[in-house]
């Protein structure tokens, strides 16, 4: 299904307007892999994965990727937890399991983000 930019603007607000009536009720997909998070290190590393505990340092993803270039057109890095990378960006190989060390923030992904991720190819 192809749709309009203008159409897909208009799904990706309605989805965070959903997203935020919701708030942190877990999904199916939560349940199993975790909660989906972005997370920066003071290394300037930017991860996207799923996650039990965020509470303390270090962090444990699952399924993690990492953000290695994105465009301007994402809006800095904390537009790649509300729309997630497009094709434009560099993303990493998924690795099963990662620990995290000197984290800087944690970032709730949205639903929306969380596809863009799941679909985005790896920088060969």
């Amino acid at each position: 299904m192809i749709l309009s930019e203008e159409t897909r603007k208009n799904l990706i607000e309605e989805r965070r307007k959903i997203d935020d009536l919701l708030g942190d009720l877990p999904t199916a997909m939560d349940c199993h892999l975790g909660r989906p998070v972005l997370v920066t290190t003071d290394k300037r590393g930017v991860f996207f994965g799923y996650a039990d505990d965020t509470s303390g340092d270090p962090i444990v993803l699952r399924n993690a990727r990492n953000c290695i270039y994105w465009h301007k057109s994402i809006g800095g890095f904390a537009g790649l937890a509300v729309t997630g990378p497009n094709d434009q960006c560099r993303i990493g190989v998924k690795v099963s399991e990662i620990e995290l060390r000197g984290i800087c923030s944690v970032s709730k992904v949205s639903s929306v983000a969380v596809e863009a991720w799941e679909k985005a190819s790896c920088v060969s």
